[in-house]
């Protein structure tokens, strides 16, 4: 897939890829596509981030982070400050 592609070609590539769900973060930056069957939850969702909390047929349950990071560590701040208020509440893998 091309780069930097505009978000309204989500469902473009939602159906080609045969997913039954997809979203993406507030820039457009990180894109998510899941299979049937899993049931997503967004937990947070910033610039730099997206997490998720995944519920599987099986009943076990997974948080998953997305991450594009700026690229100097003074615009990483914000990341890490996401990264550490999603730790504190988090009690499974």
């Amino acid at each position: 897939m091309e780069p930097f592609q505009e978000i309204r070609q989500i469902p473009h590539f939602k159906k080609r890829l045969g997913m039954a769900y997809a979203n993406y973060n507030i820039n457009g930056k990180i894109w998510l596509f899941v299979k049937e069957d899993i049931q997503v939850e967004v937990v947070s969702d910033s610039e730099q981030q997206l997490t998720i909390e995944m519920l599987f047929p099986s009943g076990h349950q997974m948080v998953s982070t997305l991450v594009y990071a700026k690229c100097t560590a003074a615009e990483r701040l914000p990341l890490w400050e996401d990264m550490y208020a999603i730790g504190q509440n988090m009690n499974f893998p």
